[in-house]
């Protein structure tokens, strides 16, 4: 963030507090503390204070049951470049990118049981999301997966945006999605 930009914060995410209405609160006064500390004063002595990041999300690492496995889904559907490959005491990585440069990172961890399945309600990951520009790039994936033969949900357009579903071969939810307008 260079100096003469600031961040929003929305209004949800101070409240008033105690003894104070929400309408005494007037909007916030942007303050750069210089990178990479922003903080926004409300008045009546709230201030908050945050860290912003310049960059995007740089990697995300999933674990896996099946290393080959889970790179050759990856890289079929994804036609993603292996970037490294690493080994620790009680695991296995290899490092992806994506076309769009995202960071994967496919994690096989010594004692995983070989019938694990990804469970959304388990804390933890809920699902990925991958980013195109529009919803017509959406529908190109949609019908790619279609034509490939790849097990997908069906096309969701609404208002927040549109978006297709296919899983990894552990079942983590996979969204090709792009915002509304």
């Amino acid at each position: 963030m260079r100096p003469t930009e600031v961040a929003l914060i929305h209004p949800e995410l101070c409240s008033a507090g105690p003894g104070v209405s929400q309408h005494h609160l007037r909007s916030p006064t942007p303050i750069v503390l210089g990178p990479p500390m922003v903080a926004a004063d409300f008045g009546n002595g709230r201030r908050i204070q945050f860290m912003v990041f310049e960059q995007p999300v740089h990697h995300i690492t999933l674990s896996v049951v099946d290393l080959a496995r889970s790179v050759g889904w990856y890289r079929d559907v994804f036609d993603v470049k292996l970037l490294a490959e690493r080994a620790g005491d009680n695991f296995t990585r290899t490092l992806i990118a994506l076309p769009n440069g995202l960071v994967l990172g496919l994690t096989q961890h010594r004692g995983t049981l070989t019938g694990d399945r990804f469970d959304r309600r388990r804390v933890g990951l809920d699902h990925l999301s991958i980013a195109v520009p529009t919803a017509a790039d959406v529908q190109v994936w949609a019908d790619q997966l279609e034509q490939r033969g790849i097990a997908h949900d069906p096309l969701v357009r609404a208002p927040s945006g549109t978006l297709v579903v296919c899983y990894d071969p552990d079942g983590i939810p996979v969204e090709v999605y792009s915002p509304g307008q």
